[in-house]
């Protein structure tokens, strides 16, 4: 439901039901539903047929709209631009259990993509060039939010890292509108 204390908006015949949330300046319109423990939060906007569901996170100037589906706990935020399934992937419980987003972003019309993992975030025009800013940043498995865990732990999170790209990079379409 929305947050009575916030501007946020559900109009149209939008549907936000169940433990869900949208609270700050967010929009949820068209027939777009928002489920589960789902939140939609900051400058968000779900709309057209889109769903955000289970323990999904909208925010920032997001948007997602068209027919897409973020869901478990998937986390959308900056400039996305989600407009289907083919712009966004997630695994869930990656290295020290976070999970990883890769989605569309739009930039002031430059398109290009993020990944979104624990708290912290990589853009790059290319999937290619995310994914490699990210194994850049496990490399060795010295990454420094993973400081004060033994080296073989941080080791297999780093591979469990990797592996996650490649499904991600997998589960995407560059050129898709």
């Amino acid at each position: 439901m929305a947050d009575p204390a916030t501007t946020a908006q559900v109009s149209g015949t939008a549907q936000v039901f169940g433990n869900a949330q949208v609270s700050d300046t967010a929009r949820v319109f068209g027939t777009a539903q928002v489920s589960g423990n789902a939140q939609v939060f900051g400058n968000a906007q779900v709309s057209d047929t889109a769903w955000v569901f289970g323990n999904a996170q909208v925010s920032g100037t997001a948007r997602v709209f068209g027919t897409a589906r973020v869901f478990g706990t998937a986390r959308v935020s900056g400039n996305a631009q989600v407009s289907s399934n083919d712009h966004i992937a997630w695994v869930d419980r990656v290295g020290s259990g976070s999970s990883m987003t890769l989605h569309r972003v739009n930039n002031d019309g430059d398109i290009g993509w993020r990944i979104n993992a624990g708290c912290r975030h990589w853009e790059a025009a290319t999937v290619a060039d995310v994914c490699a800013m990210v194994r850049a940043n496990v490399k060795g498995g010295h990454v420094d939010e993973w400081s004060g865990v033994e080296y073989e732990q941080r080791a297999r999170w780093a591979k469990q890292v990797r592996a996650a790209l490649k499904f991600l990079a997998a589960s995407v379409v560059e050129g898709a509108n």
